[in-house]
């Protein structure tokens, strides 16, 4: 029985935590399968008198005594610690269920899901160069499925084994798609002071100027403005999604796109980073050249879509089959943060 399946059957009520995008893709899949909610609930600093979806906004205090027996569905994504250690804390008192749906796409990962890909899910796994990595997978795919906090929670390992090699030769080129405001270019300058240049490729007109501002202080750094795709061209970016979720979409602020390889013209790139809002394959299928005569080493983002499990090694393995991949998963709720490392 799956996450969406179980809500269906419960006699609890139920009660949804948070009131962004993620609330709202929730809440049309649970009125799609006639599951009803009793109400909605955000921290304390986001109530302020409003309402989400014809839900009266209130605090978690307010649902308790409004509620005698009830399970809660978090809705939203965060990373912070305090927002992670609420979330002990009231699931320490109430069932308490995390709702993993993409961040891109619209096909969630449930029992359907997981029947269709399940021959491609299990080639995957069988393709993971460490036990950890299967560990991680294994504990994802579960989650996913029911939604268990525990599952979430013990699937993280953030730590690569000695033997998955990110060492970098002096000089190399970083290729940063998804570059922010410069925040992983900071990094990898950090992780690789003899390297030499770092493109670092961001649509997002403010995210952009920032990123601009560290390329001022340090020259390695190339920044452009773009997308990276699959083909050459120009598209839009969801303007209501700004910021580090920029998402293309059929309006909004028409920008670049580009090719890796077409950035590189037929230079080497030894590593990759791919965190690109769900666009990940589009990426990589940009790169083809690149990763096929030069075999960079890849950190692909892979929780953006309900299929990146599997597609996105698909994608790598197409072009070079001899690549050692790991999966890791740094602290955060849902199933994000969770990296496919290609060396």
């Amino acid at each position: 029985m799956d996450l969406w399946q179980y809500l269906h059957q419960t006699n609890k009520k139920i009660v949804l935590y948070g009131t962004g995008n993620g609330t709202d893709k929730v809440l049309d899949r649970l009125i799609a399968d006639g599951t009803p909610v009793a109400g909605v609930f955000a921290g304390g600093g986001f109530v302020r008198s409003r309402t989400f979806r014809g839900f009266p906004v209130e605090r978690y205090e307010d649902i308790s005594a409004r509620l005698e027996d009830f399970l809660i569905l978090m809705c939203f994504g965060s990373a912070r610690a305090e927002v992670l250690e609420n979330v002990r804390c009231i699931a320490a008192e109430r069932e308490f269920l995390i709702a993993d749906v993409p961040v891109a796409g619209t096909q969630i990962f449930d029992e359907a899901f997981y029947e269709t890909h399940k021959e491609e899910l299990s080639q995957t796994r069988a393709m993971f160069a460490d036990e950890t990595s299967r560990i991680v997978f294994d504990r994802l795919v579960r989650f996913k499925l029911t939604g268990r906090p525990e599952a979430l929670f013990a699937s993280e390992r953030p730590e690569l084994p000695p033997e998955a090699d990110l060492s970098l030769p002096s000089g190399a080129t970083i290729v940063d798609l998804g570059a922010y405001t410069g925040d992983t270019a900071a990094d990898f300058l950090s992780l690789y002071p003899d390297c030499g240049k770092l493109f670092a490729v961001e649509p997002e007109p403010r995210n952009y100027r920032r990123l601009c501002a560290l390329a001022d202080a340090q020259p390695r750094v190339i920044p452009v403005r773009a997308l990276a795709g699959a083909a050459d061209g120009s598209a839009m970016i969801s303007a209501a999604r700004r910021g580090r979720g920029s998402a293309v979409s059929d309006s909004g602020v028409l920008t670049p796109v580009i090719r890796v390889d077409t950035l590189l013209t037929g230079a080497p790139a030894h590593l990759i980073k791919l965190d690109v809002e769900g666009e990940e394959q589009n990426a990589i299928l940009g790169a083809a050249q690149t990763i096929s005569a030069f075999r960079p080493k890849l950190i692909v983002s892979c929780y953006h879509r309900s299929g990146d499990l599997f597609s996105l090694p698909q994608a790598v393995y197409s072009l070079r089959g001899d690549y050692h991949m790991y999966l890791r998963r740094r602290r955060c709720i849902p199933a994000w943060e969770c990296e496919l490392i290609f060396c």
